[in-house]
Order: C-alpha cells, then structure tokens, then sequence
C-alpha cells in the first residue's frame, strides 16, 4: 500500500472479527501505518491468529507486530507475533505487539512474542501511548 493502512488481513478493521488465521510475509510497511493483522483496528477484536514477519518500512509512521495503531474499543487475544518491526522513517513509532494505543480502552492479553525492534528496546510491546492499552500476560517466547 502506498498510503493509508496496511495489515496482513486488512489494512483497516473496523467492527471486524478475525480469528484463528495465519499470516506470513516480508514486506514493506504502508505510509501510515502497519500492522501484522491488521494496520488499525476500530472496534474490532483479534483472536488465536498467528504472525510471523519481517517489515521494514522507509514511511511508516506507526508499525507492530500484530497492528499498527489499536482503538480503545479493541482487543486482541491469544495471538503470537514472531519476527521483525524496524522503519527507516526518523520518529517512526514501534512495538512488538502494537505501535500505538489510540484510545484509552484497548487490551492485549494472552499474546506470545519472539521480536525485534530497529531502535527501540526489545521490551516496547506498545510503542506510543501504552497507557491506553492493558497488557494482561503476555509472555516473549523462549525460542
């Protein structure tokens, strides 16, 4: 995508379910924003989905492992994320399981997690506005 959102099974959710789906890649990351599963979700929910990719991105503002930027009325769960979250961009913002947490509300719970992210520590599982977000046991992999 060249401009808007950019997700493994949609770029933008919103009101959408996704569960129990698979995605691999390499590729590059959207304008905007990026995500394994979905580039935003808007009041949308995510469950047992697994990811692994490698994204590098010279545009993207916000990217993560599982999606780009999360709404408060969101959540995911039971989702694993294995690879790579690394943008070019100067002030790109990154997180192993999401870039942002737009809206106060949104949760990720019960996700696992093997990544990396280009300039950030390997702990931002929420790159910018993590207060947003409640985080309930998500676990790094040991593998």
């Amino acid at each position: 995508a060249r401009r808007g959102w950019i997700g493994g099974a949609t770029g933008y959710a919103k009101w959408a379910h996704i569960e129990n789906c698979d995605f691999a890649f390499d590729g590059q990351g959207s304008y905007y924003v990026y995500g394994g599963i979905a580039g935003q979700m808007v009041a949308a929910t995510a469950k047992n989905c697994t990811v692994t990719a490698n994204t590098t991105s010279s545009q993207t503002k916000y990217a993560g492992g599982l999606v780009g930027r999360l709404n408060g009325l969101s959540w995911i769960d039971g989702c694993t994320f294995r690879g790579d979250v690394a943008s070019t961009k100067s002030g790109a913002v990154l997180g192993i399981l999401a870039g942002q947490g737009s809206a106060a509300g949104a949760q990720i719970k019960n996700c696992k997690y093997k990544a990396t992210v280009a300039g950030a520590a390997s702990t931002v599982l929420v790159g910018a506005n993590p207060e947003n977000v409640t985080l309930t046991d998500n676990t790094e992999l040991a593998e």
